[in-house]
């Protein structure tokens, strides 16, 4: 019986030495996203399969979450241990998040990077607090002015609108034969929440706090952004409340509409969608108010936050966060949806694998464009250098999207209805 150990002992280990990756156990790690359509999940599986063979080590596999949940199925699946070890999360969800505990800060990770690639400062501050970053950039969204030429052309317009007030009028005119002359969400969704921040911003009523950290939402800047918003959805469908971010773009690539306010994600869905020549799609700047406004718009960076305590897991997320700026492959990543993910580092806005895409190469414009309108992007809860972390409860329950509801549906006045979202969101903080 001696014998028989001995030589099993003796196989083993020769078999341990001929091959030696039969004994080396891969990290496995869990990547969540909330980018469900299929051509984004596509996108990443590639990137995900690339790398994972390259680095046999480690095996990446991503699930796809819903934004419109996520809120409420992150916090609850990492109490139950069941949470994923990279999470997608723009800023206000990080600082929910971070409440759990769960979140790792990257300070030394994000400092390596930006030697490398030089990240854009829009795109980092709003995830650097207490001296520590606690999530890597890895896409950011702004919004522009999207408007139909040849709608335009047949109103007599000669120029796309500037101010807030042009856009009213340009929209009246618009407006007939069974086409709208804009197209807004007014449903309780970050959709509206977002749209209406691009208002908030150019109306100078972008901080929803104060310097200690107190509600400010009622003023006469942001009633003028909430009489503004509501005061257009009079040129829009009458079922607006129902909608999200798909049926305003559908609406306006249809034709059915012949403004909209949305991310660059038009060029990809145009292009694909419309039916229509490419010189048909207008873009401007984010309008002002005629009065006392400022240039902005709704900007987000979406950052990859590591969410494992496990050495080992930290070690391969960052792995695969790098693999995922690498020139080669950061281009392919941002064209999971041409226009809407943009670069968040100096470097990439000069990357031939993001420019190449159609999308970009029909309007370079337009990418000019949103390359230029980040600079003066805004989010709420991050504005004025400020960084929030109460803000994730507001945005978790869509409060600024329910403002507009309160005048659109149970038709208060704006200064009553900003007033009511301001006592909303002092509640929510307690």
């Amino acid at each position: 019986m001696k014998t028989l150990k001995l030589a099993m002992a003796a196989a083993a280990a020769i078999l341990s030495i001929a091959t030696p990756g039969w004994a080396q156990q891969k990290t496995e790690l869990v990547f969540w996203h909330q980018e469900s359509p299929p051509n984004r999940v596509e996108a990443y599986q590639k990137l995900i399969d690339k790398f994972n063979a390259a680095n046999p080590s480690i095996e990446v596999r991503q699930e796809v979450q819903d934004w419109g949940t996520i809120f409420q199925v992150a916090p609850a699946a990492i109490s139950s241990g069941t949470g994923p070890d990279i999470l997608m999360a723009m800023p206000e969800l990080g600082t929910y998040l971070r409440a759990t505990s769960a979140v790792q800060p990257v300070t030394d990770f994000v400092k390596e990077l930006d030697g490398q690639y030089h990240f854009l400062a829009a795109a980092t501050d709003p995830y650097h607090d207490g001296g520590q970053y606690w999530g890597v950039p890895l896409w950011g969204m702004v919004q522009l002015l999207w408007y139909r030429k040849s709608a335009f052309e047949e109103a007599k317009i000669a120029k796309p609108p500037a101010t807030w007030e042009e856009v009213a009028e340009d929209a009246a005119k618009l407006t007939k034969d069974g086409r709208y002359g804009i197209t807004l969400p007014a449903s309780k969704t970050t959709a509206t929440d977002q749209t209406f921040f691009s208002f908030l911003k150019t109306y100078k009523g972008e901080n929803l706090f104060d310097a200690d950290g107190k509600i400010v939402f009622d003023n006469p800047d942001v009633v003028r952004a909430v009489t503004a918003y509501t005061d257009l959805l009079k040129y829009a469908a009458p079922d607006s409340t129902n909608y999200a971010w798909g049926e305003p773009e559908a609406a306006f690539n249809s034709g059915a509409a012949a403004m909209l306010v949305d991310k660059g994600i038009m060029l990809s869905i145009f292009l694909k969608d419309s039916g229509a020549p490419a010189e048909d799609l207008g873009c401007a700047p984010i309008p002002q108010p005629a009065e006392g406004g400022q240039p902005g718009s709704h900007y987000a960076s979406n950052a990859a936050m590591i969410l494992t305590k496990d050495p080992a897991k930290q070690e391969a997320a960052k792995t695969f966060i790098r693999f995922l700026l690498q020139p080669d492959n950061y281009g392919p990543l941002l064209n999971a949806e041409p226009g809407l993910f943009l670069p968040v580092t100096s470097d990439g806005f000069k990357l031939a694998s993001w420019l190449a895409d159609p999308a970009l190469t029909k309007w370079p414009e337009c990418t000019a464009l949103l390359a230029e309108q980040s600079q003066s992007g805004g989010l709420y809860g991050f504005t004025g250098g400020m960084y929030q972390i109460n803000i994730g409860p507001i945005a978790g329950q869509n409060l600024i999207a329910q403002v507009i509801q309160k005048v659109v549906i149970d038709h208060a006045s704006p200064k009553d209805a900003v007033s009511w979202g301001a006592d909303q969101m002092k509640a929510a903080l307690k």
